[in-house]
């Protein structure tokens, strides 16, 4: 049989605690109070395996309670978007309520009364077809679209013309910049012989090899300049070969 010492604890019977306290500090006092406790009451292995649930007990409250938190912030975030999103739908469904009264007052106070009744299908087919065609006239609406298909082949021809002058352009640049290239070719082979020989050659047999080449390049550089003039100007005329 085992014996133990009972050890006073001030203030045990009156103050008793239904969980351990968060702080560090706090948590050792009621650590060492339940132990002082458990001693006067049970052998110490026991003790041991009662604190030891209970600070497992102690640490799952305090995760649930942390959780709880979180969920609860989380769920007045939600409760606030749900608000507002409730208020903007209501907003918006009043708005659309108030013009379908405004726009069906507007069609009754615009009507002339017929005392013949109509069928209810050719009611709502009048109803659907007044707005749109009560208010132009038939010729009207029949010159509005003549007038936008000449408009639309009009715009069309004049794409494809710009298209057609674009087109020749390109070419005859093309066609340009070969004959600038073949009349450099004279200063390029002279590069190469030079390099060749090992001597620099005489300045002026370079220069007049880089003539031809070099009035080609300017000429085609002004002609691309002046037909880039003709087109901000809203049109090209391109040289005729």
């Amino acid at each position: 049989s085992w014996n133990c010492m009972s050890i006073a604890t001030p203030e045990t019977g009156s103050r008793r605690r239904t969980t351990l306290s968060t702080s560090p500090e706090g948590q050792g006092d009621s650590e060492m109070e339940l132990a002082l406790e458990l001693v006067n009451h049970v052998r110490p292995e026991v003790a041991d395996r009662l604190l030891q649930r209970l600070r497992g007990a102690e640490t799952a409250r305090q995760l649930a309670e942390e959780r709880f938190q979180r969920a609860r912030s989380q769920e007045g975030r939600w409760c606030r978007c749900g608000r507002i999103v409730d208020v903007a739908l209501v907003v918006t469904l009043l708005v659309l309520l108030a013009v379908q009264v405004a726009d069906r007052f507007s069609q009754l106070g615009t009507k002339d009364p017929d005392p013949s009744p109509q069928p209810p299908q050719a009611q709502m087919r009048q109803d659907i077809e007044s707005p749109l065609f009560s208010q132009v006239p038939a010729h009207a609406l029949q010159e509005n679209v003549s007038d936008s298909n000449v408009s639309c082949e009009a715009f069309l021809q004049e794409a494809l013309l710009e298209t057609d002058q674009l087109k020749r352009r390109h070419e005859h640049l093309q066609a340009g910049f070969a004959g600038a290239l073949q009349a450099a070719s004279q200063w390029v082979g002279f590069l190469q012989r030079a390099a060749t020989n090992a001597s620099h050659g005489n300045l002026a047999e370079c220069r007049e090899a880089a003539k031809p080449g070099q009035a080609a390049i300017e000429a085609l550089l002004a002609e691309a300049g002046s037909e880039e003039s003709q087109s901000q100007d809203g049109f090209w005329e391109l040289p005729r070969p």
